[in-house]
């Protein structure tokens, strides 16, 4: 069962807010990307991506097909439900200059000539909108073919974050399934993949969408002000002094898996 709606992610991308590559949250010179594009590749374990086609699953407005193409050189493709969040995705793909295709469907009946196209199949939030983990893990890996790579990242919900989301915004929480990473890695288990890495992501939660729109005052300047203080913490993190990651505290969690020929 779904716990979020086309209806609901149409207007999520209507509203949110024009977003500068490379100047967010999620740009290419942030501490996010880079913690990321650092877990990509540790989990990865020295594949040789140059060449590789990716798919993000998922990808209604996304920043990270353009920072995936040119920081790993993969050929990009993204896959939503959403004709608003597709056509948003398509302009941030433009903006950067980088070539990608963004496909408009469901990822239970996607377009047949997808099914194991890819050597990546990715998700930046995704398969917590669903009841069924497994099913949404599975349901992803069958973009990849044998062999290839499934790597998913999800909110973490079970820890610190989600408790903050559920006094911040519990409509918000109530979109979520809460999943810690032994019920994320046990989901692409369940899903016939075979784990390859799996961690928390970041010491502690914060704002880490700054431009997100936010059509109550109060929560405007309350998402400005624990961003600038998000950031002023990134910097202590990337240099050794923050919070160790850990299961209460992470604000996400990052699985990655491969669809094994066993």
């Amino acid at each position: 069962m779904r716990k979020t709606d086309q209806k609901h992610w149409d207007e999520n991308w209507r509203r949110a807010s024009a977003r500068a590559i490379g100047g967010g949250p999620s740009g290419k010179d942030s501490y996010v990307w880079r913690r990321i594009r650092a877990s990509v590749s540790q989990a990865l374990h020295g594949r040789e991506t140059a060449g590789l086609s990716l798919i993000e699953v998922g990808a209604g407005g996304s920043e990270w097909l353009p920072l995936l193409a040119r920081d790993f050189d993969v050929a990009v493709s993204g896959l939503d439900y959403s004709p608003v969040g597709c056509s948003r995705a398509r302009e941030v793909l433009a903006e950067a200059g980088v070539d990608g295709r963004i496909y408009e469907g469901d990822m239970f009946d996607p377009p047949a000539e997808l099914a194991e196209k890819f050597d990546i199949a990715a998700s930046f939030g995704l398969v917590e909108h669903f009841q069924d983990t497994a099913a949404a893990v599975a349901a992803i890996a069958r973009f990849v073919r044998l062999d290839g790579v499934v790597l998913t990242t999800v909110p973490n919900m079970a820890g610190l974050y989600g408790w903050l989301y559920r006094l911040y915004d519990k409509r918000v929480f109530d979109m979520h399934v809460a999943l810690t990473l032994g019920d994320l890695t046990r989901a692409h288990e369940a899903a016939g993949l075979t784990l390859l890495h799996a961690e928390h992501l970041f010491g502690l939660p914060g704002v880490y969408d700054v431009s997100r729109y936010e059509p109550v005052l109060w929560r405007r300047w309350a998402r400005r002000g624990v961003g600038t203080l998000t950031q002023g913490y990134q910097w202590i993190e990337e240099r050794g002094f923050g919070v160790p990651p850990n299961a209460m505290t992470s604000p996400y969690l990052m699985c990655v898996a491969t669809k094994s020929r066993d």
